[in-house]
């Protein structure tokens, strides 16, 4: 399958007529859903999207993938305690049947981050959405589903695609609240990347929607690779999201994966995309509906909006 360019411009031009189009009038900013396995990675998107001034976070939702789910939820809570986030609620989503990745362990322990940063008490749990259709329920109260919410909303899915695709699947109605999906994997006609893997009919089933699907993973030696030069760099920062970034990777095990050059930033190209859509180039899929791959990427202007909202500094 090949990849069709479209010009900067025009793709611009699409995402800001349907954001205008989907934005409520009494809401500001960028709506989204996080869909996470809770991966590193994900643990420093959603830092980031919680320090980009114009996205609003309205639901985490947990699928197992790099972590087991009872520990995603956990350390959800505890990452959105530490920034003092606990009013976004955190969803339960789905546990597909997929192999442990060796990489679970340091998932389920955040990076052992709790030994190098004071990490608060997690508030009593609330009541929480019981799953993703009551949480976007919960978004515009009193409208039924088969009815468009006034803001439709960004679903960012870092993790596998499973409990989007099981709620697709339950109500087909969903498209009418959530107007695009960034996924942190390959498009068609590329190597499948984890995410895609993991849960190949979900991925087809999410592709397949009538929504804006945009996937942001690219062959390998395109991916920018996360150095310990620039964990140097975000060491030097005085803010508790820099210093927590940091942490999380200091222990022995990541270090080593640091250092060889094994960790990407797989992820958190979607936060900065979001904040400055002019990082990237992407291009619409021949013969598929609505479908587009990130192609080019500026690294390192995105390094820069990276230390900038994690810094404080608005971009």
């Amino acid at each position: 399958m090949k990849a069709r360019p479209v010009h900067l411009c025009r793709i611009l031009c699409l995402f800001s007529i349907i954001w205008v189009s989907c934005v409520s009038p009494h809401n500001t900013g960028t709506s989204v859903i996080v869909d996470t396995d809770m991966g590193l990675d994900d643990v420093r998107t959603i830092i980031l999207l919680l320090h980009s001034p114009d996205i609003r976070i309205e639901g985490i939702v947990v699928t197992e993938g790099a972590s087991d789910i009872d520990a995603g939820v956990e350390n959800a809570r505890r990452l959105l305690a530490h920034f003092d986030s606990s009013h976004i609620p955190v969803v339960r989503g789905v546990d597909p049947d997929i192999p442990t990745p060796p990489w679970r362990e340091h998932s389920n322990a955040m990076g052992w981050v709790h030994e190098r940063i004071d990490m608060p008490l997690v508030p009593k749990a609330t009541i929480q959405p019981a799953n993703l259709n009551e949480l976007i329920q919960e978004l515009n109260p009193g409208t039924p589903l088969l009815h468009p919410l006034e803001g439709a909303i960004y679903y960012l899915g870092l993790g596998p695609l499973s409990t989007l695709a099981e709620t697709l699947e339950a109500n087909p109605q969903l498209p009418r609240h959530i107007s695009q999906v960034y996924f942190s994997g390959t498009g068609p006609g590329l190597l499948p990347s984890w995410n895609q893997v993991c849960d190949p009919e979900a991925y087809k089933v999410v592709k397949a929607a009538p929504w804006n699907f945009v996937a942001f993973g690219r062959p390998d030696p395109e991916e920018t690779t996360l150095t310990a030069d620039f964990i140097e760099k975000l060491s030097k920062i005085d803010t508790p999201s820099a210093r927590f970034i940091a942490a999380l990777h200091q222990a022995p095990h990541i270090d080593r994966l640091l250092q060889v050059g094994h960790l990407k930033m797989w992820d958190d190209p979607i936060a900065l995309f979001l904040n400055q859509p002019e990082l990237g180039i992407i291009s619409e899929i021949s013969d598929e509906n609505r479908v587009y791959q990130l192609t080019d990427w500026d690294t390192e202007v995105a390094e820069a909006l990276y230390l900038s909202l994690i810094s404080g500094d608005n971009p």
